[in-house]
């Protein structure tokens, strides 16, 4: 991918990401199942949506780092950090 696509992406990504935090944060998550490389929500706006995000399995090393950076980052507290 050249660089202005790869920068395009990462930017499309860190806008959906915050607009999903944003949604979690006002309440607008009605209901939220995480699973095995694969997280479901129900998203209230205009209508109920669901969403799907589906995640492919980390090395150890990546999957520590991973969490060393989002630690604390929807606020909803330390058993996300564990």
């Amino acid at each position: 991918m050249n660089g202005w696509r790869h920068g395009r992406a990462d930017r499309d990504a860190t806008q959906r990401l915050d607009r999903g935090r944003s949604y979690l944060r006002s309440g607008s998550v009605v209901d939220l199942q995480i699973g095995a490389q694969r997280i479901v929500a129900k998203v209230s706006g205009s209508e109920i949506c669901t969403v799907e995000i589906k995640i492919a399995v980390l090395a150890a090393p990546a999957w520590m780092a991973l969490r060393k950076d989002v630690a604390g980052m929807t606020g909803l507290g330390a058993a996300e950090r564990e």
